[in-house]
């Protein structure tokens, strides 16, 4: 898969001392303890200063990788905790695909685009 798992993992993830951390609370108001516990996830303060989320996801959130052909890969959801915003796809397909120097990622369900992002390789957006 070459450089998208880091693509991939440098949208979300913020490692900690504790290990990593995906915010469930992305919101630019920021999260308080009530909230984030009302979504379903985890609230733990961490003054590490890695800016680490303090309202983070479950371990087991997320798809397990399920077939791949070319640079298309087909996910399954996984049997961890449920997305805290509504109901789970059981199956997203994830589509790479490299113009020049620029790498185009998209993530959809049944023809339908759920996020694109596209970024210059060798460079961070």
């Amino acid at each position: 898969m070459g450089k998208l798992p880091i693509l991939l993992l440098s949208i979300a993830l913020v490692l900690t001392e504790a290990g990593p951390r995906f915010d469930c609370f992305p919101e630019p108001n920021g999260a308080n303890q009530q909230a984030c516990e009302a979504r379903g996830c985890v609230w733990s303060q961490d003054n590490s200063g890695k800016n680490a989320p303090w309202c983070y996801f479950k371990d087991g959130v997320g798809y397990n990788l399920d077939s791949q052909s070319g640079s298309t890969y087909n996910l399954r959801k996984n049997n961890g905790p449920g997305n805290p915003w509504g109901g789970d796809f059981t199956e997203i397909k994830l589509t790479t695909k490299t113009i020049g120097n620029v790498l185009n990622v998209k993530v959809g369900v049944d023809g339908r685009v759920i996020s694109e992002k596209m970024s210059e390789l060798g460079h961070s957006d």
